[in-house]
């Protein structure tokens, strides 16, 4: 478990460097130059040496706490030999480079700002803030009475607290605001994740103990909540200071708001999905359905902590997107493609969630209408009642989401059709509902063709589709909705906004004119040269600018009296002569 932890927090700090070498714009003077192979070398070196003094100090710490009031520490034991090698080899190796990098960095301001810096910081400040963060829970177990005594745990909370202090303290006077956020964002979420789990175990418990309910037979329900308190403390500090006192006072910008989408309103709203999904399943299943027991105790003993779920994930989900603004739909009141993204994105979590509810309605229906007996336990009426939860919570959220996308195509119509957010939205919807169509068409015909050849067909081969059958139904119902909406907006799209698809340029031999223009345009791009001597060289801005304002995806430019001209045709009828061929970049087809 420590060691996922340990990765995944490694994993979350190289890609926040790493998206943040992509995005960030240096608003420095200082001439930006590419860390040199000697200098990463270097950094990694010391990141080494300070994870293997680290973990050397923290073990014979343990130790030490341990043998507290022994007289001395076990000859020969391996641990300590392992621990004392540790220290004899990392600390000379931290602290001769840990001069060379100071050295650097004084002699050298830009090497502050440079990219090998910040993936150093960041990978030993989330790494270490996750060991100390698993050390002091732990410990903070031990302390209230419901784990082992465990004085290694401890040694390790003491250690890589400071390893982590070290760091934010050098961060903090070494490092710009702009480098330092990725680390701190991954710290914020690392920390808001630990909180909610804990938060949800604290209220769950309580609960469970206010009203007799046991989760778990082999372990009392006032040691869980001590045990979730533990989490709880521990995630509300980390969040607290990564968050409060680092990421939240810098000003709003890209990776903030991905960390505000990703982080809070998608998960928050996924997470209060499916909590409300547990708790209204639940009281239908007991009142309507069939539940598996008698006893309330047994059938409801998950329901505080899938309450809880459900309000955490509204708190996350409220506080999130009151981060990135609540503007009007109007392109004057502020909406920008970032609420955009919070917008498509509620709307696509919707959509999953009533699809879901919907394929399990068809299955119901399909098995009640074959007078199946249920399988693994589980009655028909049940299965329709998560459908119908599931339907019940996702179509409002998807229609919240969508109203609000609907009001600002009215208000501003040519900005919210031609962003790239709405567009990835349409197309990726109907393209998803195809190919997940397409694989449950193969599942029905498969199961029919099967009792076919087998001679078993009968209702239990309808029977058998009934999942394969939802999924189609579902799926085609999306992908013909949304390509139909597609299509329709394509149509309303004015002429200016319609991206040329094929463009022919009669004029200069200019193999270069061809390919700015396949670049810019993402058409595919026909350079014919005249040979009438009429050739005076062409601007690319300008070719560009009268591609995109033509009337037609099939455009030729010409040079005409008074200035280029471009002249849209129908190239499906007659023959095209052959040229040199400009293809536009893989990246701008893909874009356009």
């Amino acid at each position: 478990m420590i060691f996922s932890l340990i990765l995944l927090a490694i994993a979350a700090a190289i890609a926040a460097v790493v998206w943040r070498a992509v995005t960030r714009r240096r608003a420095s003077a200082v001439a930006h130059h590419p860390p040199s192979l000697r200098a990463v070398f270097t950094y990694l070196l010391l990141l080494v040496g300070v994870m293997v003094s680290a973990m050397g100090a923290a073990g014979l710490s343990g130790q030490l706490l341990d043998r507290l009031g022994n007289s001395a520490l076990v000859a020969g034991s391996a641990e300590a030999a392992r621990n004392v090698a540790f220290l004899v080899v990392g600390v000379p190796l931290a602290t001769g480079l840990g001069l060379r990098v100071r050295t650097m960095l004084r002699t050298d301001p830009a090497e502050r700002t440079s990219l090998a810096w910040s993936v150093y910081v960041g990978l030993a400040s989330t790494v270490s803030l996750v060991v100390a963060m698993i050390a002091i829970h732990d410990s903070l177990v031990w302390a209230f009475g419901v784990g082992p005594r465990d004085p290694y745990a401890v040694g390790q909370a003491i250690v890589w607290s400071l390893v982590w202090l070290v760091h934010a303290r050098l961060d903090r006077v070494l490092t710009p605001a702009a480098g330092a956020r990725a680390h701190l964002l991954a710290g914020s979420a690392i920390g808001l994740a630990t909180t909610a789990v804990g938060l949800v175990g604290v209220v769950g418990n309580s609960l469970d103990i206010t009203l007799g309910l046991q989760l778990d037979e082999f372990v009392e329900p006032r040691d869980q909540l001590r045990r979730a308190l533990a989490t709880l403390l521990v995630g509300a500090a980390a969040w607290t200071i990564n968050w409060w006192f680092g990421a939240a006072r810098g000003t709003p910008d890209l990776l903030g708001n991905a960390y505000a989408l990703v982080v809070g309103t998608f998960a928050g709203t996924v997470t209060a999905v499916i909590g409300a999904t547990w708790v209204l399943t639940n009281v239908l299943v007991w009142f309507v359905g069939s539940p598996e027991t008698s006893q309330a105790s047994d059938h409801f003993r998950v329901a505080p902590h899938a309450g809880t779920a459900a309000v955490v994930g509204v708190l996350l989900w409220w506080y999130h997107t009151g981060l990135l603004g609540r503007p009007g739909p109007t392109a004057v009141s502020g909406r920008t493609e970032v609420h955009r993204v919070r917008d498509y994105g509620a709307a696509v979590i919707g959509m999953i969630a009533a699809a879901v509810g919907s394929v399990l309605l068809v299955a119901a229906l399909v098995e009640s209408a074959t007078r199946s007996v249920a399988i693994a336990g589980a009655s028909t009426a049940n299965l329709a009642l998560v459908g119908v939860v599931l339907v019940v919570l996702g179509l409002p959220i998807w229609w919240a989401a969508w109203r609000s996308t609907r009001s600002a195509c009215h208000a501003d119509p040519g900005a919210e059709r031609a962003s790239t957010t709405r567009r990835v939205y349409l197309v990726g919807l109907t393209g998803v509902g195809v190919l997940v169509g397409v694989g449950a068409l193969v599942g029905v015909v498969y199961l029919l063709f099967r009792d076919l050849f087998e001679g078993t067909v009968s209702a239990e081969t309808v029977r058998s589709m009934r999942y394969p059958l939802g999924i189609l139904v579902v799926a085609a119902a999306i992908a013909g909705g949304h390509a139909t909406l597609t299509r329709s907006e394509r149509a309303l799209r004015p002429a200016a906004e319609r991206r040329a698809r094929f463009v022919v340029l009669a004029g200069p031999q200019d193999p270069a004119l061809g390919r700015q223009v396949a670049h810019a345009t993402g058409a595919r791009v026909l350079s014919w040269p005249r040979t009438d001597g009429v050739d005076p060289p062409w601007s690319a801005e300008e070719v560009v600018r009268l591609v995109a304002a033509s009337a037609g995806p099939d455009v030729v430019v010409v040079q005409g009296p008074s200035g280029l001209i471009a002249v849209p045709v129908d190239r499906s009828h007659g023959d095209v002569a052959a040229a040199t061929v400009a293809h536009p970049h893989p990246a701008d087809i893909t874009r356009g």
